[in-house]
């Protein structure tokens, strides 16, 4: 999805995209971005995160999933565990 031109990005916004689900791999393809520390993608209609969606995001710190239709329970948390250094959720 994005270029390791981008690999310098500390905050990312994707709010009301209208994206419906993330695909089941790195939201941010095989490029691991160690500056992004704000993921926005609030508002849209995601209903799960895959387990690696997160993955080449390992420093975020702030997660926005606002406005969303995701549902979590302890059977499909598994997206947080590439994200140590995640302090707050939305």
């Amino acid at each position: 999805m994005f270029s390791a031109c981008f690999s310098s990005l500390a905050r990312v916004t994707f709010h009301g995209n209208n994206f419906q689900d993330l695909p089941d791999e790195p939201l941010f393809g095989e490029t691991t971005y160690t500056s992004l520390n704000v993921l926005n993608i609030s508002a849209n209609y995601i209903v799960n995160l895959h387990s690696d969606a997160l993955k080449a995001v390992p420093n975020i710190q702030v997660l926005d999933l606002s406005n969303n239709e995701i549902v979590l329970d302890e059977d499909n948390v598994d997206f947080l565990i590439h994200t140590p250094k995640l302090t707050h959720v939305r």
